[in-house]
């Protein structure tokens, strides 16, 4: 089973020649970002076995973040 989330922005969209490098460190189109948010949210949402994507353009951009709703390696207690 996988839970899912969508946050949704109402902005500029991410310029499509950043979109392929987005969740890497230190990409960011603004001129006062870091570029560390979107790298760390992707670390940890994977580091619990879920995906992050994003569908973007100009005044909405959509991050879709899934994750297992019970973590690899671990029972379900609802199964108890």
């Amino acid at each position: 089973m996988v839970d899912s989330i969508e946050i949704e922005d109402n902005g500029p969209g991410i310029p499509e020649e950043l979109q392929e490098n987005i969740f890497y460190p230190l990409v960011t189109s603004k001129p006062d970002g870091t570029g560390i948010g979107l790298t760390i949210a992707q670390d940890l949402i994977c580091g619990n076995g879920g995906l992050i994507e994003f569908d973007s353009r100009p005044g909405s951009t959509i991050f879709r973040v899934r994750l297992p709703a019970v973590l690899p390696g671990r029972r379900d207690r609802s199964s108890n």
